[in-house]
């Protein structure tokens, strides 16, 4: 369940989130929105975005990395996502 979210995230990403910056642009523009402090999201950079490195992938992605969210560090130390 976990994996098939984090694949979702991304194809969301890809189609809405990614606005083509220039008509000659080579590579594919990939912006990620992401919460700064949820697991799902850790886990999906950690777990499935590092394979545009380690594929060689990078070489053809013009990728940004937009942190956001309502997640917060509340005073006892624990972590709330909304």
């Amino acid at each position: 369940m976990e994996l098939l979210r984090s694949k979702l995230l991304f194809c969301l990403t890809v189609i809405f989130l990614a606005p083509l910056r220039s008509e000659g642009s080579k590579k594919v523009p990939v912006d990620l929105y992401y919460e700064t402090l949820c697991p799902y999201c850790s886990n999906f950079i950690v777990n499935q975005l590092h394979q545009l490195f380690s594929n060689g992938l990078i070489d053809v992605v013009d990728l940004h990395l937009v942190p956001y969210g309502n997640a917060r560090i509340l005073a006892n130390g624990t972590i709330e996502c909304q």
